[in-house]
């Protein structure tokens, strides 16, 4: 059985102690954290866990593995502290907050050989990896168009601003379904109404080669939670709805139609039945943590991995830039 830690006892911290101590072949031995009300919540939750203020204390007891899910601004110098000392990582998402220091870790990783996977959950989500599937074997036809609406009342941060907060999971599973293309152009609009500095909503457009486009919207301020993500191919279109757990996708069997194949006029929607697909229940997050220790085991090649995390990355600094700017980037 591996040994693992974690480092920040957030919400996404108590969340991969909760798989750790019950169903993954993994015991969670360290908690690291620097707050002392975090650290007593540690030990009343689970008595038999060492907790320390101390990341040295992780590499002296030669972990296996060491989670981090502490603020972004925080994983390039815990990543690489890690890695400098052969101990293998999943670093939440984003994998830092700047390319630079993303480049950076994935050379310290190969350099030292350390196992480096990133916290992008969504490629976990079992109706994700459906889409994903049938993409592949052209079930959509040709892909036209991805939106995404990732929005809920809260929780506004500080360290970073909406785009870096909630885009990474939907630039993620766009680069996913394209086969880790790259956008040929980014465009965003984004705004701060609260007190914070960061802009708590923004508007994303990301251009691709064979004319698709994909629209990401992102905001910690708005009435209810949505996670949804519109697929329309040429000959199908598909609806996720991470919130709706009974029914989390909805295939249509709807496309364009036109009476004569070069006529452009009097089109008509080909109007077909709604495909439910029957879903395993599992959770993304048991799902990551499982493959992160049969990663570090050898067992499974990296779903999202250091490169995954950099091109992440590479996007969203994109976007900062033309934020900025206030006007179109292309990809470099």
């Amino acid at each position: 059985m591996l040994k693992l830690g974690i480092v920040g006892w957030g919400y996404w911290g108590r969340n991969y102690a909760k798989y750790l101590d019950n169903s993954i072949d993994a015991s969670l031995d360290w908690v690291c954290e620097l707050r002392e009300d975090m650290l007593a919540d540690a030990k009343k939750r689970y008595p038999h866990f060492n907790v320390t203020k101390n990341i040295n204390d992780l590499v002296k007891n030669k972990l296996d593995g060491v989670i981090i899910a502490t603020p972004a601004h925080t994983h390039h110098k815990l990543a690489k502290f890690f890695i400098e000392n052969g101990i293998n990582i999943l670093v939440e998402k984003p994998l830092t907050d700047s390319l630079e220091k993303a480049l950076e870790i994935s050379e310290l990783a190969k350099k030292h050989k350390v196992k480096v996977l990133v916290g992008l959950t969504f490629l976990y989500n079992q109706a994700i990896r459906w889409i994903k599937e049938k993409n592949d074997q052209n079930y959509f036809g040709k892909l036209y168009y991805l939106e995404f609406k990732r929005q809920s009342y809260g929780p506004i941060r500080d360290d970073v601003n909406i785009i870096w907060d909630f885009s990474p999971h939907d630039i993620a599973i766009t680069t996913y379904l394209l086969n880790n293309q790259v956008p040929l152009k980014v465009s965003v609009k984004a705004k701060s109404y609260s007190r914070n500095s960061q802009e708590d909503i923004a508007v994303i457009t990301l251009e691709y080669p064979d004319n698709i486009m994909v629209n990401i919207n992102v905001a910690w301020l708005y009435p209810v939670k949505i996670r949804n993500m519109v697929l329309l191919g040429s000959d199908r279109m598909a609806l996720f709805e991470d919130t709706n757990a009974a029914e989390p996708l909805k295939i249509y069997n709807t496309a364009l139609h036109y009476p004569l194949e070069k006529e452009p006029y009097y089109a008509s929607f080909r109007l077909g039945d709604v495909l439910i697909p029957r879903l395993p229940t599992i959770d993304p997050l048991y799902t990551q943590l499982k493959h992160f220790v049969n990663y570090i085991k050898g067992t499974e090649k990296p779903l999202t991995s250091v490169d995954v995390g950099v091109n992440n990355v590479r996007i969203l600094e994109a976007l900062t830039k033309s934020l900025r700017n206030q006007k179109e980037n292309e990809i470099t």
